[in-house]
């Protein structure tokens, strides 16, 4: 297999005796420095104490979502869940939310203390019509296997603490998500890779690679580098068309401190298309997705004007009516889709794999692939 953003041959670079001898030498290159890239390296940390592992990413941390996303660390909303359970079956949907679970748990006990983890739990708000019981007694049902006590109850009386719009009908409840902080997430996970001699490489793009044994990539057009297994964490950025990997742009803001914020968690509504929660005493807002896929299937970083009002339109008249409070940022995140909106995991070479989660949980996701990722190797 061979990828030729420029031919191995074209390269012009002169390489110092040092440079071929030691420092172009090793066994595991992860392309991606998110948080997919770093769980991967970790992993294999621990299987292959002695090999020499690298990541190398394009921007100075992380150039997708890992710093960019909202820190939610989230298995999926009651409605989430049953529109999963339609695409995919409940076979298929219960191994996806366990995996998240699994993963939510994995970033608790490994770096919890380190990235403000906090266990507020998760939310969904219904605006257009209530939520049945019968409802939450199935679904809850039907996660028992993975949970095995109830996730999702009914908290009417937190609307009007937590100050939501009175059209608000329902309010539904489940202890077992969390947020975090991701830039501190990705800071943890460094010093963890440094503990372990993980080699990272910021402001360093693969530009063009040759699969064999060993496998050479060039990074920046122009330093050759030897590796046994090349990984690619790249997400929206895969290395050859062929996957059919389609971006997903994600808006986001953030408000000013706002006195006096009641709500703490993470929020949920519209089948997940809109989340928010509190970041100490703001209020990040993030998703609309919906209301212009076409332009957010997009790999630039963009604000979308459409979107940007619609979240704070609803910022003030669903989530903070009696704040009405002023935006201090606005940004935006990449994810990625696979058509059935599943992760996916697949040798593009001999000595070549790419990875990526998808679906909007990279970070409850990212523990459990990339031990999937180590397994494979």
């Amino acid at each position: 297999m061979e990828c030729n953003f420029q031919s191995l041959s074209e390269i012009g670079f002169m390489q110092s005796f040092w440079e071929t001898d030691q420092l172009s030498i090793i066994d595991f290159s992860i392309v991606g420095g998110g948080i997919l890239g770093l769980f991967t390296a970790y992993e294999l940390s621990l299987k292959y104490p002695k090999a020499r592992i690298a990541i190398f990413e394009r921007d100075l941390f992380a150039a997708g979502a890992t710093s960019r996303n909202a820190g939610f660390a989230c298995f999926g909303s009651v409605t989430e869940i049953a529109a999963d359970r339609k695409q995919w079956g409940d076979s298929k949907t219960l191994e996806i939310v366990n995996k998240r679970w699994k993963g939510i748990q994995r970033i608790q006990s490994l770096l919890g203390d380190k990235i403000n983890y906090e266990n507020y739990g998760g939310y969904e708000l219904f605006i257009d019509k209530p939520i049945l019981q019968q409802d939450l007694d199935e679904i809850n049902s039907y996660l028992n296997p993975v949970f095995q006590e109830i996730v999702f109850k009914q908290q009417p009386e937190k609307i009007k603490e937590f100050g939501f719009s009175a059209n608000t009908q329902s309010l539904v409840f489940n202890p077992f998500e969390g947020q975090i902080h991701s830039g501190k997430l990705i800071l943890a996970l460094h010093e963890l890779l440094r503990a372990k001699n993980v080699h990272f490489f910021a402001n360093s793009e693969v530009t063009s690679y040759e699969d064999g044994s060993p496998i050479e990539f060039i990074i920046n057009n122009k330093h050759k580098v030897q590796t046994e297994k090349l990984i690619f964490c790249t997400n929206a950025f895969p290395p050859i068309n062929q996957l059919q990997i389609k971006p997903a742009r994600g808006q986001v803001l953030i408000t000013k401190p706002i006195p006096n914020l009641k709500l703490r968690g993470c929020f949920h509504f519209q089948e997940g298309y809109y989340y928010f929660r509190n970041v100490d005493n703001r209020i990040l807002f993030g998703g609309g997705r919906h209301l212009d896929i076409h332009g957010e299937t997009d790999t630039r970083f963009l604000l979308n004007e459409l979107i940007q009002k619609d979240l704070i339109e609803k910022l003030n008249t669903i989530i903070a009516p009696s704040h009405m409070p002023d935006i201090e940022q606005q940004w935006s995140g990449i994810m990625a889709f696979t058509d059935n909106k599943l992760p996916m995991i697949k040798y593009i070479g001999k000595h070549v794999i790419y990875a990526m989660n998808c679906n909007g949980m990279g970070i409850s996701l990212s523990p459990i692939t990339a031990q999937e990722i180590t397994e494979l190797l």
